[in-house]
Order: structure tokens, then C-alpha cells, then sequence
């Protein structure tokens, strides 16, 4: 795979990419071969971003793949462990495993990084043959204002708390206590099968994210909405959260519960607007969220002006770790079937990101995605919509000149109607580029590999095209005197220097067969 690799990088130079050239083993082989750099097929380009910051580089991150089809999954390049460059892999099936839209291979990716949350997200291979992916992780150092992390230790004292540990969270404008949960001093823990647990130091871990908003981020794709799973309940009633939160007691590091005399507290705060609010448990590997008995305990008004309500204080008992959902139970029965898309990208490869929006203007669903020219893709959301209330799907493009407002529809159930994406008036070209070169000794071909480009003073790299059968064809057209940085992903980030547009076109227009194979030749 290293010859592989390095053949790839000379194939593209002629593209203006920058390689490392270190000599390659000799073959001794006097035979004619063909070098497709491609281990795998139906690959994803991974690329993991800071959740509100996408200038800020992910690095050192880890990637873990669970499911059935994890030991079929490898590198472009066709290695087994998973090595990121600055956030970005490029991974797939190996081939001979097949995989379709109707019979789908679906596995739980696993992220870590040094000081951001860890995150699990699912990747599903449908038969596309490339598809350009952003995940975006949280920084435990700069949250959004509707997701905190808190964390209380406390001595043990014969296995139990000498003192009672408490945690408060405060809502997002800071106008109330979101959460306040407490430990009282002489509770004592069992394990998951409910055995006493002995330890000498107790933590009182707390996630929680306030989903009332519309807080997201148009550039790395990240929604609140998006970090929590969705529960339901028999019958015809919505639960809609407006916050859930994440409880997790370690004893020694290890989860634990309490045990059944010693019951915790937690109190919370919702909207004072007349609606009925409820509290489920949903604990991991169980499906059926259990409703918690609620007692209500008081209200609150809000000093800022702009609030349009007050709001009302529940208080119950809890013993489990797991994620409570505070939510407002709608009368009303979801849509039968998740909001499904057909969109299409006549223009160049462009980056989109769709939202689905309530009359509140409150984001329930998005996703941001690539279509590259001529790609139909069929997107569905994660969130099902209630029946007989208003949405809106919101589609904004992100381009090389920025964000252009795409659309903003009214959708309704059981709506999978084709939406045009295309970026109006967007400036194309047709680079004759073979990525694919003939020599005496060597067939050298690029399949499914994506381009990605941003102008010198830019920010952020965005898709300019992809290479299919060793081709490039519809892309962005480049201004003559604007300076462009181009960038792939093969075992590492690669990336040329700036160079004007107009020099793009001169070199493609008059590169030389002959120095490309000589040089493929003589690396061989």
C-alpha cells in the first residue's frame, strides 16, 4: 500500500498536490501494472470538527469502530488502524462487501479527543460510492451556553457520603436554576446488579443541554437537537424536550447507582406557559424511557424584558444514572414516518445545511451535507414531526464566496418531495483532468477521490470536486487573480500552496505526459 500511495501522490502533482516522494522499493517487475490507490469502496470522508469553531483543528483524535462490519472497515489506503490527520480519514468497506440503500451496513463510530466530549454517531454504507461527512465535537472549553458540564467530588466514609454533594446548573440566560441535583450526606451505592459498592471517593458528573432554542452552527453542522436521542412513548402523545439531563456517580471512576434507601434530589425548571410538562428516565440499552413522579415547586418570574414567560420549578426523586428528559407532552400524534428529501445539485460540489424548523423558529432536526455535481442524495432527519403544526425546511449553501439562503419551505407529513439545491447563477467549469495517466511500465488511476479547496485568506476548506473513473468534471469556477489552496486526503491531509487561477489552468493545459510517467517510473 505504501507504493500505492506514493504512485498516487506523483499521478497528482500534475493536479498541483504537494507529495512526499520518498523512493519506493523497487517492484522487479518488468511487467506492465495497474495501480488504483483504492483498498476500499463505499468510502466516507470523515472530517472531525470543533463543534462552534470550524478554524479550530481537531487533533490527536481517536477512532473506534463497533458493530458487526467494524472488521471490514479499513483506510483508503487499506490499513485496519484508524489514523486521523488534523481531523480528517478517509475510510470504507473492503471490497467484496457489498452494501445498498435497501440492505444498508450500519456501525457506531466512536470519537474521542483531548479535552473535547466524546462523542458515538453512526455511519451508515448504502452503495454511495464517496460521501463527504462532518462531525462535529463539543470543547469542554468553550460550550455553548445551552450545554454545561459539571462535576462535584467528595471523600467516602465506610462506603458512604460524610457530606451532602450538590451540583447546580444554571439556565442558558441565566435567569434561573436549569437543574440543581443533590446527594445527601449518608447515601450509599450499589453497582448495575445492585450490589454494595465500596470506594473512598464519590463524583457527581453532570451533562445538560437545553433544546428550547435554535442554537447551531451553519459551518460544522452542530444542533443541540442533534447531540440527544429521541424518546417516545405508546400511544398517540408527542414528548418534546425543552432539557434533558446527563447523571452519571462514579465511585473509585467506576458508574454506580444509589441504593434504595437513599434516594437523591433534583429539581428543575421549565417555561411557565401553561403547557404540561413531564420527566422520563432513559437509561442505556433500554428503549422504553420510565416516567418519573413530579412534584411541582414553585414559580419564578424572569427580569429580562425580551422574556415572554416566567417559569415553573418541579423537584423529584431519582436513583439511577442514565439521562432524564424533561419534556412538554403534546397531545397530538407524531407523523407516521421520519421527514425524508430527495435533493439535487445541478451546479458545482457544494456543502449544504438543511434545517427543519418549528413556528418558534427553533431548529428540530438538521444535517449538513455535500452534493457533488449532477448527485442526487435522499436525506432523512433523525426527528419525526408532530401532526397539524408548522415547519419549514431551511436550506442555506456554503461556498467559496459565503453562505447563500437557498430556500425556506413550509413541509408537511409524509413529505419526501425532490428539492433543486442548486446554487443559483453559480459560476462552473469543465477541467479536462485525467486522473488517470498511461505509461510503458504503469496505469495509474484515481477513483472517488475528493478535491477540496479554499482561497488563500480563506477560512475553511470546501469540496471543489471529485475525482470518479479517474476523472474530475463540473467544478467552482476560479477567479484568474485569486489565489486558491487545494487539499485531499490519502493516509494523511495533503495540501498545495497558494496558487492563482489562471496558473491552475496553464499548468493543466500544458503538464507532460512523459515527465509524469518518468517520474511514476522512476519511483517504482
Amino acid at each position: 500500500m505504501k507504493n500505492i500511495g506514493k504512485i498516487s501522490c506523483i499521478l497528482l502533482v500534475f493536479a498541483l498536490m504537494a507529495c512526499d516522494t520518498d523512493k519506493l522499493l523497487s517492484l522487479k517487475d518488468d511487467f506492465k501494472i495497474a495501480v488504483t490507490p483504492d483498498a476500499v469502496g463505499d468510502k466516507k470522508e470523515l472530517h472531525i470538527v470543533n463543534a462552534l469553531n470550524s478554524e479550530t483543528t481537531v487533533n490527536d483524535v481517536k477512532l473506534t469502530i463497533e458493530g458487526e462490519y467494524a472488521s471490514e472497515i479499513f483506510t483508503s489506503d487499506g490499513l485496519s488502524a484508524l489514523k486521523l490527520d488534523e481531523g480528517r480519514i478517509v475510510i470504507g468497506l473492503r471490497h467484496g462487501i457489498t452494501a445498498t440503500e435497501e440492505d444498508p451496513i450500519v456501525v457506531l463510530a466512536k470519537i474521542s479527543a483531548e479535552g473535547y466530549l466524546d462523542k458515538t454517531v453512526e455511519i451508515v454504507f448504502d452503495g454511495t460510492e464517496v460521501e463527504s461527512l462532518s462531525i462535529p465535537v463539543l470543547e469542554v472549553a468553550n460550550l455553548p451556553s445551552t450545554i454545561k458540564v459539571k462535576k462535584e467530588s467528595a471523600v467516602l466514609a465506610a462506603n458512604k457520603t460524610a457530606e451532602t454533594i450538590a451540583v447546580t446548573i444554571a439556565s442558558a440566560d441565566e435567569e434561573e436554576a436549569l437543574a440543581s441535583i443533590a446527594i445527601e450526606e449518608g447515601s450509599s451505592f450499589v453497582d448495575q446488579d445492585g450490589a454494595v459498592v465500596s470506594g473512598s471517593d464519590i463524583a457527581l458528573n453532570v451533562q445538560s443541554f437545553e433544546l428550547g432554542t435554535g442554537a447551531g452552527n451553519e459551518d460544522t453542522g452542530f444542533s443541540a437537537i442533534n447531540e440527544i436521542e429521541e424518546i417516545s412513548i405508546p400511544g398517540d402523545n408527542v414528548l418534546e424536550p425543552f432539557s434533558v439531563i446527563d447523571i452519571n456517580p462514579t465511585v473509585n471512576g467506576k458508574t454506580v447507582n444509589l441504593s434504595e434507601a437513599n434516594l437523591a434530589s433534583m429539581s428543575v425548571s421549565v417555561p411557565d406557559d401553561g403547557e404540561e410538562y413531564e420527566v422520563y428516565l432513559k437509561t442505556p440499552g433500554n428503549d422504553t424511557p420510565e416516567q418519573i413522579t413530579i412534584t411541582e415547586a414553585g414559580t419564578g418570574a424572569k427580569t429580562a424584558s425580551a422574556a415572554r414567560f416566567g417559569f415553573r420549578r418541579y423537584s423529584f426523586s431519582w436513583r439511577w444514572w442514565g439521562r432524564y428528559y424533561i419534556v412538554k407532552r403534546i397531545r397530538s400524534p407524531y407523523c407516521a414516518s421520519y421527514p425524508r428529501f430527495n435533493v439535487v445539485n445541478n451546479g458545482p460540489a457544494t456543502q449544504y445545511y438543511l434545517s427543519i424548523k418549528n413556528a418558534q423558529g427553533n431548529t428540530v432536526s438538521s444535517k449538513l451535507t455535500t452534493l457533488f455535481s449532477g448527485q442526487t442524495k435522499t436525506l432523512a432527519f433523525d426527528s419525526r414531526l408532530v401532526k397539524n403544526r408548522n415547519y419549514t425546511l431551511n436550506v442555506t449553501a456554503n461556498t467559496i464566496d459565503g453562505k447563500k439562503e437557498l430556500t425556506a419551505q413550509r413541509i408537511s407529513c409524509g413529505q419526501q418531495s425532490t428539492v433543486d439545491v442548486s446554487v443559483p447563477n453559480a459560476k462552473t467549469e469543465n477541467f479536462d483532468i485525467e486522473f488517470s495517466i498511461t505509461c510503458s511500465k504503469a496505469t495509474v488511476t484515481l477513483n472517488n477521490t475528493v478535491i477540496y479547496f479554499k482561497k488563500a485568506t480563506g477560512k475553511n476548506f470546501l469540496p471543489f470536486g471529485v475525482v470518479k473513473n479517474g476523472v474530475l468534471g463540473k467544478t467552482p469556477k476560479l477567479e484568474d487573480n485569486t489565489e486558491y489552496v487545494f487539499s485531499f486526503v490519502y493516509q494523511q491531509k495533503r495540501q498545495t500552496n497558494p496558487i492563482k487561477g489562471s496558473k491552475v489552468r496553464d499548468i493543466i493545459d500544458s503538464y507532460d505526459v512523459n515527465e509524469i510517467c518518468a517520474k511514476i517510473e522512476d519511483e517504482m
